[in-house]
C-alpha cells in the first residue's frame, strides 16, 4: 500500500521532469553522501523526495547511493515510507486490518480500490448502517 507520494531523480538525470516545487527540494538537498536506505557511506546515485499523502503535507528529500537507486522506484516508495513513516505505517495497516474485520462482519463493503495507494475505498454496509441507525437511537435521550 502505498501512503506516501514519491519522486527520485538519479544521477545524470534532470530534475525538471518532476514538479516545480519538488524539483526546488531536490536542488537545495545538501550532498551528506549518506544513503537514507541502507546508512552506508557510499557514492550518491539519487536524491528522492517524499511526503505523508496528505493536504498540505510538508516535502522531504532525502540521498541514496548507487546501490539502493539500481531497485524500482516502486519498491524504493515502499522502502522510504517504512524507514521514513514507521509508526504511521503501522498505525495504517493497523485500520486496514480492523476494516477488514469489519467487512467480514458485513458492516462494511468495498466500493473500490484506489488505484495510486491500492486501499480499499469501503462505506458502511447495509447491515452496517441499520446498526448504526440502532446505536443512535439508543443515545438519545428518551421523551419520558
Amino acid at each position: 500500500m502505498q501512503m506516501i507520494k514519491f519522486w527520485i531523480v538519479r544521477k545524470g538525470e534532470d530534475a525538471g521532469n518532476v514538479a516545480p516545487e519538488v524539483a526546488d527540494a531536490i536542488s537545495r538537498h545538501p550532498d551528506n553522501k549518506k544513503c537514507l536506505l541502507c546508512g552506508e557511506d557510499h557514492e550518491s546515485g539519487a536524491v528522492i523526495a517524499f511526503c505523508w499523502r496528505g493536504p498540505n503535507a510538508d516535502i522531504y528529500t532525502a540521498e541514496i547511493c548507487m546501490h539502493c537507486a539500481g531497485h524500482s522506484d516502486e519498491k524504493l516508495a515502499g522502502m522510504t515510507q517504512q524507514t521514513v513513516f514507521p509508526d504511521r505505517v503501522a498505525r495504517m495497516l493497523d485500520i486496514e486490518k480492523a476494516c477488514d474485520e469489519l467487512e467480514a462482519m458485513g458492516l462494511l463493503e468495498t466500493i473500490g480500490i484506489d488505484p495510486v495507494t491500492g486501499s480499499k475505498r469501503r462505506r458502511l454496509s447495509a447491515k452496517g448502517r441499520e446498526l448504526a441507525d440502532l446505536e443512535d437511537e439508543a443515545e438519545r435521550p428518551s421523551k419520558h
